[in-house]
């Protein structure tokens, strides 16, 4: 393999050092931020291109249900929260480690894909069943993390509101430091019944909670939007909200919310306000004067809340469903618009210009993902479909993209799901699949829509926009055939069940780039002999990335490394595949770094 370096406007052209240790100006960042922005805004390309694909698991089994818990950290690192079996999961990386066999164990990692390395970890103990997996990060970089439990195998620590179970099942709460070292509060939260925690979410400087709760005797504050627990009659759980300081330690309010039937529901992440989707079986469930549709209408409904902050008033509320069950998992908010997604059966809702009218099921009774829009005081269903193909679809996740697009990310065992030739995987993997499918913000067609997964089963997915615009996906597996990438963590399954972790995305087309727009900056890159070689100068210590893409921005290799050293600095990467000949670019690129350089390999 011979390489010829050239310089960026031109292939085979007179290499001329230049000098590269400049300081990036706030020109210079203003130019990238526009053209990275810019070329998202025009293309949509954040779902286009896989960047990052890792299995994440032990010996056992590692679930969450209904989801992982997903939060970005500093510096490009991303926290994932889930359950584990594995006694050999995080052994080497946590220093907190309670694991506890035959049991599900909560944990939560740090993980950076350049390096595909885990930071840090911590195995916080046994939580009950494999349900309630939580996470939220403050302010200050700390990471909250909780699910339920009862008072076995909980370890008390009197530094949160409460330090031992009330009974029953009570929700537990951990506040652990950003590198997950040192759990600095441990709390509970609950009465004498079973209490199930859904949900963590900080607004305006409190912390609230969002479970189910079978408790009579939960500590509710006067003022409160419902003083008195619904489900005596039946022995089905109502909702609570209780609100904390953001320490947890004192309690400002709690309410129930609920009727005389089952009720369960999830916190709006993406939303400022205290926004709740879910699902009621019951028929007396609080919905407001002038709502979308203030009659319970079957086995189940959909029912969208909003609550003051203070948990004192229902802003709106609404029931939304057919004569069967209907269930809303997540919701999101966009120009005084709320957008939820679930799953619903024949007979939900769907407006006159939706995607798809007819109910897809079949003769088995399954049903479709569903996707609504409602106007923010929740009395008017403007745009609702269903999506889905002839098994069960669930959309469980739904956030609006840079363009404006609806994205729906969840599961499917329909090998007929509606996907288009733009997507990733157009071919049905296995029992079930992962999805991604984007919509028109009217809901009335698909923009983009792929399958992820492998032979087993793929499901239970977290969906999250970055904030440069990636689209990071976290589930659970069963497939042992997945596709990882150049770069990964860990290559193959390792027990019955593992996380899989997706980051898609795609850089600006470097080859369409007007470089003169930059400074002159001095970057050698050679490729030969199957080993990508960097080589260029630090005016200081920095987090460096280094990539050599193709011409249309995908990577090829890349790695991150905090360099310690300042001056001439050479890095060899090694390369997993044989690349083709043609153009490619290296990038090394810091807090305050930056080179380009074309090559071409011939």
């Amino acid at each position: 393999m011979i390489v010829a370096t050239t310089d960026m406007f031109g292939i085979n052209s007179l290499y001329k050092p230049m000098n590269m240790s400049i300081r990036i100006t706030p020109l210079i960042v203003f130019l990238l931020s526009h053209l990275t922005l810019s070329a998202q805004l025009t293309s949509g390309k954040m779902y286009e291109s896989l960047q990052y694909a890792t299995y994440l698991g032990g010996a056992d089994q590692e679930e969450a249900w209904p989801t992982p818990a997903v939060e970005e950290g500093p510096n490009g690192t991303f926290y994932i929260a889930g359950l584990t079996k594995s006694a050999d999961f995080l052994a080497d990386e946590a220093v907190i480690n309670r694991f506890t066999d035959n049991r599900y164990n909560l944990f939560v990692c740090m993980i950076h894909p350049d390096s595909s390395s885990i930071l840090a970890g911590a195995v916080l103990g046994p939580v009950e069943g494999f349900r309630g997996v939580n996470m939220e990060r403050d302010h200050q970089g700390n990471i909250l993390v909780g699910g339920f439990n009862s008072d076995q195998g909980f370890e008390s620590m009197g530094t949160g509101y409460r330090s031992q179970p009330n009974g029953g099942t009570d929700a537990v709460l951990f506040k652990l430091n950003g590198d997950l070292s040192e759990v600095i509060k441990q709390t509970c939260f609950g009465g004498s019944g079973d209490d199930e925690l859904y949900g963590i979410r900080i607004i305006n400087n409190s912390l609230y909670l969002i479970g189910t709760t079978k408790s009579t005797n939960l500590p509710v504050h006067d003022g409160a939007v419902q003083q008195n627990f619904m489900g005596v009659s039946t022995g089905e759980p109502d909702l609570f909200i209780a609100r904390f300081d953001r320490n947890f330690t004192i309690l400002l309010g709690c309410t129930y919310l609920g009727g005389s039937g089952l009720e369960a529901g999830y916190l709006s992440q993406e939303s400022t306000s205290l926004l709740i989707t879910g699902f009621t079986g019951s028929n007396d469930y609080l919905v407001t004067e002038g709502a979308y549709d203030r009659t319970f209408n079957g086995f189940f409904d959909v029912i969208l809340t909003r609550l003051s902050d203070d948990l004192s008033e229902i802003e709106a509320s609404t029931y939304i469903g057919g004569a069967g069950g209907d269930f809303g998992y997540d919701c999101t908010v966009k120009d005084d618009h709320i957008f939820f997604t679930g799953h619903g059966a024949p007979g939900f809702p769907v407006t006159q210009n939706a995607y798809d009218r007819t109910y897809n099921g079949g003769p088995g009774g399954y049903d479709d993902a569903i996707v609504c829009k409602l106007n923010w005081d929740m009395t008017r269903l403007e745009a609702s479909t269903f999506l889905g193909g002839n098994q069960f679809d669930n959309g469980v996740k739904i956030l609006i993209d840079p363009i404006g697009d609806v994205v729906v990310s969840g599961y499917t065992y329909s090998s007929n799901y509606p996907v288009i030739r733009n997507g990733w995987d157009q071919d049905f993997g296995g029992e079930s699949d992962l999805f991604v499918t984007t919509m028109k913000p009217d809901l009335s067609d698909l923009t983009f829509s792929s399958f992820i997964g492998g032979s087993g089963e793929d499901r239970e997915v977290m969906m999250l926009k970055t904030e440069d615009d990636r689209l990071l996906l976290v589930s659970e597996t069963e497939s042992d055939d997945l596709q990882t990438t150049e770069i990964f963590h860990q290559d193959s399954l390792s027990g019955a069940s593992d996380l899989a972790v997706f980051i898609f995305g795609e850089e600006p087309d470097l080859s369409a780039v007007n470089l003169a727009s930059f400074l002159p900056q001095e970057l050698g890159v050679t490729c030969r002999d199957q080993k990508v070689r960097f080589e260029f100068d630090l005016r200081e210590p920095d987090n460096i990335k280094m990539t050599l893409y193709d011409t249309m921005g995908n990577p090829i290799v890349s790695v991150n490394e905090f360099i310690h050293g300042i001056g001439s600095i050479t890095r060899v990467v090694s390369l997993k595949k044989t690349i083709d000949p043609g153009v490619y670019i290296g990038i090394v690129r810091g807090t305050n770094h930056l080179a380009y350089r074309k090559i071409s390999v011939l």
